[in-house]
């Protein structure tokens, strides 16, 4: 790609981590009349004894709610790209109506998604003493530091039920921002990030069909951003014979993305508090974790809900990046 018709991104998406670490749009609070409507539906969804896919935003309308979850979605598709929603009483709900709750509010944000092969709809993110240079390991059964990456869907949701001993921040960056900053400094190597990368499905080698996919990295649509990443999948694609290359040029740019994402210039870190949710929007926003040391009893070790929706309204924005496209996961 010619690098002289690529542009910066001018838009709030390309916010840079000091200039939004205190910013009070970023966190909204979940006060008592949200929570006691929240909690009644908790209630009618155990009674209902429904499974957890049957549970529909339709069965449960929120209308006091409805503002705080204007301002969430505001945040994730024309604003900063992600929110926090600080407040869920976790240490007062059982693991079950915790579930609960973060389900019924997160279907008021977008389409819940399967997680898997197995169809997992939430998925525990603990340490399972797993080795992540093992290419067929997933980033969150372990306690490492993660590579930046982007989930497979539109947007990524945690709940906090237990925090870390210590560590293990949220690390945050704006793509657009990173974009900008790579644009700044080189943009032939920007350029470069504009072709097709292939990207691991960490699947058994001996598994039907093709092991990885391909994707550009930065996607521009409509004087916006739609970006993926996840280096540690960009690489392991390489076990697969029929996978394009990596030459030293792309290896260049993806150096620089990664140096450009890791400056605290860049980067936002959020210490997450139980009961915190944390919404990001895959395509605006890349994200990592920090190792973290956890505690020795099984009951405090740390404990994320992670959560896939697909934002209803979003193919306006970047149809061709929908879900249905994204089969790998982080």
């Amino acid at each position: 790609m010619d690098h002289t018709y690529i542009q910066p991104i001018d838009s709030q998406a390309a916010w840079v981590g000091p200039d939004v670490a205190d910013s009070p749009e970023v966190t909204v609070v979940l006060e008592q009349e949200h929570l006691d409507e929240l909690l009644q539906s908790v209630e009618a969804a155990k009674a209902s004894g429904a499974p957890l896919g049957e549970i529909t935003r339709e069965d449960h309308p929120l209308p006091r709610t409805q503002p705080l979850i204007a301002e969430v979605l505001h945040q994730l598709t024309d604003g900063y790209g992600f929110s926090l929603v600080r407040g869920l009483p976790v240490f007062e709900l059982s693991e079950h109506e915790s579930e609960l709750a973060y389900w019924i509010l997160g279907s008021h944000i977008g389409i819940p998604l399967p997680q898997n092969a197995r169809n997992d709809l939430l998925v525990h993110v603990r340490d399972q003493g797993k080795d992540y240079q093992d290419p067929e390991v997933r980033g969150y059964q372990t306690t490492a530091t993660l590579d930046y990456h982007v989930d497979g869907s539109d947007v990524v949701a945690l709940l906090c039920r237990r925090a870390a001993k210590s560590g293990g921040a949220s690390r945050i960056a704006s793509s657009s921002a990173i974009h900008n900053e790579m644009l700044r400094r080189d943009p032939e190597l920007v350029a470069e990030l504009y072709r097709s990368f292939a990207f691991d499905k960490r699947l058994p080698l001996d598994a039907e069909g093709p092991g990885f996919q391909l994707s550009p990295i930065f996607s521009p649509h409509q004087g916006r951003l739609s970006a993926r990443y996840g280096r540690s999948y960009i690489e392991s694609s390489q076990r697969h014979e029929d996978a394009p290359r990596l030459t030293e040029k792309a290896i260049a740019a993806l150096d620089m993305f990664d140096e450009v994402a890791s400056s605290p210039s860049i980067y936002l870190d959020m210490i997450f508090q139980p009961g915190d949710m944390q919404f990001l929007n895959n395509h605006l926003i890349v994200h990592s974790r920090t190792e973290y040391e956890d505690h020795e009893a099984y009951d405090l070790k740390r404990d994320l809900i992670r959560f896939w929706v697909t934002l209803r309204d979003y193919y306006e924005f970047a149809p061709e990046y929908a879900v249905s496209n994204v089969t790998y996961q982080a």
